[in-house]
């Protein structure tokens, strides 16, 4: 948003066009090598004096061959020297990722987000999205920066991807605090740390005659669950090196048990000129395939990769200011074999 301003002497509206195409090759069955089309993303940006509203749209396509509209972002900011406050659909503060790369993939350096940090439609396991109100006081301003940011919001819905839009399944709200700290020991340097609570709302074991819209959680029936989140980062982006390193602890408690997942990945890259080469690591362990909220049905699969380790090896070469192709490996291993695979892709990306 920084690098995206338009001046406050007269009302400005932007429009910045995000969309890539590749060609994968993949050794899960039954994909097939074939040419992928990516997200088509439409970013409005305006803002006029202390005002700034932004909305964000992407548009995928589906299977079947359907186009899938989803409206990412839509939100209002109020801005001073030393406070920023956000009303409405935004990236959760979670921690450094999830707000410094939105949906258009050309502004990161992989093709994907981690794991770790997927959207909650696209596999990830954390509230990226949320519906609220978000305050960052710059407590100590400068080229020294202390950050204190708090949010409240509607919290998790029935199931993970369920980001509540038009109301909440409770009356309890998600809270969240973050103090992050720019610029002490290098001019780059952001270290962060995070933590959120939630009180997801109880659903029944269902059984005949529920309706196929009727979500149910026979693993954990009637019972409200408790989710903490605990994050902490480091975030290096110099004119060569980056390093980029986040590691998240989300724990569900309810009725005397509790399920414990861990996830963290380090992103390490390198320019060398319009080239940047680039290697990621992403784990997760930990009791996901037990948690009663990512499994709600134990006879049902969920979709969602348990534990894995995954290597990443890349390379980003800028052909011109806002494009840029990507040459990725990918290797994701599981304990189970079904869940193992090597991915190759080459990835167009731009931004206009």
């Amino acid at each position: 948003m920084d690098e995206m301003g338009t001046g406050s002497g007269k009302p400005r509206v932007n429009l910045t066009i995000f969309g890539d195409t590749a060609f994968e090759i993949n050794s899960k069955e039954p994909k097939k090598p074939g040419f992928v089309m990516g997200t088509f993303d439409l970013l409005f940006f305006g803002e006029f004096q202390n005002l700034v509203a932004s909305a964000e749209m992407g548009f995928d396509t589906a299977p079947d061959g359907s186009l899938v509209t989803d409206l990412e972002r839509l939100f209002v900011r109020w801005r001073t020297e030393r406070l920023v406050i956000d009303a409405g659909r935004t990236h959760t503060e979670l921690g450094y990722w999830n707000n410094a790369f939105h949906h258009g993939r050309w502004l990161q350096t992989s093709v994907d987000r981690p794991r770790a940090l997927r959207f909650e439609d696209d596999g990830g396991i954390l509230p990226i999205h949320s519906v609220g109100v978000t305050a960052r006081w710059h407590v100590i301003p400068g080229q020294e920066q202390l950050d204190l940011v708090a949010a409240v919001s509607n919290g998790r819905g029935d199931i993970v991807d369920d980001v509540r839009v038009l109301g909440d399944t409770n009356l309890f709200k998600a809270v969240l605090l973050k103090i992050e700290t720019k610029g002490f020991g290098a001019r780059d340097l952001r270290v962060g740390i995070s933590g959120s609570y939630d009180r997801i709302a109880p659903l029944p074991a269902g059984g005949l005659p529920a309706a196929p819209d009727v979500k149910t959680r026979p693993s954990l029936p009637d019972v409200a669950i408790n989710e903490t989140i605990l994050g902490a980062y480091i975030a290096y982006r110099g004119p060569s090196f980056t390093l980029l390193t986040e590691g998240f602890d989300l724990i569900h408690f309810a009725s005397g048990q509790s399920w414990n997942t861990l996830s963290a990945f380090a992103l390490l890259s390198y320019r060398l000129g319009a080239v940047i080469p680039y290697v990621m690591e992403e784990i997760r362990s930990g009791d996901i395939m037990t948690d009663p909220f990512f499994v709600p049905d134990p006879t049902v699969p969920s979709g969602l990769l348990g534990k894995f380790t995954e290597t990443t090896v890349g390379l980003r070469c800028e052909i011109s200011t806002w494009s840029a192709i990507k040459i990725e490996y990918r290797a994701t291993l599981t304990d189970n074999e079904a869940d193992k695979v090597h991915r190759g892709i080459v990835d167009w990306t731009f931004g206009i």
